[in-house]
């Protein structure tokens, strides 16, 4: 685990469907046709070499170039009724996707009003923000931490994660906050659908690991439901038990 980052699914076939990648394999189309304008025309006129093209911009390349992106896992059809108020209903495919196979009752959640009453939003910002629960659980090498980050640049923006650190050594669920964009109306959510950038904090070079959840990573899933579980606080004293067990196995 030394250089490894590690995304395991608790779902079968995930991992082969619709895996996390890095993120320079799902740059959104406008990007790819930017890459794809500045290569023909320097092959017809290289002295444009010399010239501006966003397709150039390091700040923009290398953000997003950096780190990956989890895609949503499955469709699913979000229903915003803007007469009655912040709140919304979600349709997905087969009730299997819950009952069968992921460990959580709900996929889509609606953060109580408690929780978003201090939370400030853009002037775009919907009021209407979500949490996206997936069956991903992620281990990384010690000290390294993740920073979600809303995607950059987007074909469109349906949803748009909030930003956070995930610190591996006490948490490993790969959940997502985030507003959803669609004032009213129902709206289809394909499976795919990028849902937010995942940018390790750390100078190493980590060597991305996507699979379905082994036989070693179940058994410390249990382990975990339970630290998860046993206690109203997530104190010093849980976060120790937490990274002990973690680092027992990977």
């Amino acid at each position: 685990m030394k250089d490894k980052i590690v995304f395991f699914s608790s779902v079968p076939g995930l991992a082969e469907a619709f895996p996390i990648v890095p993120a320079s394999k799902m740059m959104p189309t406008w990007m790819t046709n930017a890459f794809k304008n500045y290569k023909d025309g320097r092959e017809n006129n290289p002295s444009l070499v010399r010239k501006s093209h966003i397709a150039k911009c390091p700040g923009i390349v290398k953000l997003m170039s950096s780190g990956y992106i989890v895609p949503l896992w499955h469709d699913a059809v979000i229903e915003v009724d803007s007469t009655k108020g912040r709140g919304f209903e979600w349709t997905i495919p087969t009730e299997t996707l819950i009952k069968d196979v992921f460990t959580s009752k709900v996929l889509f959640e609606s953060q109580p009003d408690h929780i978003l009453e201090h939370l400030p939003r853009t002037w775009n910002q919907s009021k209407n923000f979500m949490k996206i629960n997936t069956p991903w659980s992620v281990v990384a090498p010690q000290g390294v931490k993740l920073l979600f980050n809303p995607i950059s640049y987007p074909d469109n923006a349906l949803f748009e994660a909030s930003i956070g650190f995930l610190d591996t050594d006490e948490s490993a669920e790969v959940n997502i906050q985030g507003w959803w964009n669609v004032p009213h109306g129902n709206q289809f959510f394909p499976a795919g659908y990028p849902l937010v950038h995942i940018i390790p904090i750390t100078e190493r070079k980590l060597e991305l690991v996507v699979r379905d959840a082994n036989q070693k990573d179940k058994e410390w899933l249990e382990k975990k439901n339970y630290i998860n579980s046993y206690s109203f606080d997530r104190t010093a004293t849980y976060k120790n038990l937490f990274m002990k067990t973690l680092r027992k196995y990977f």
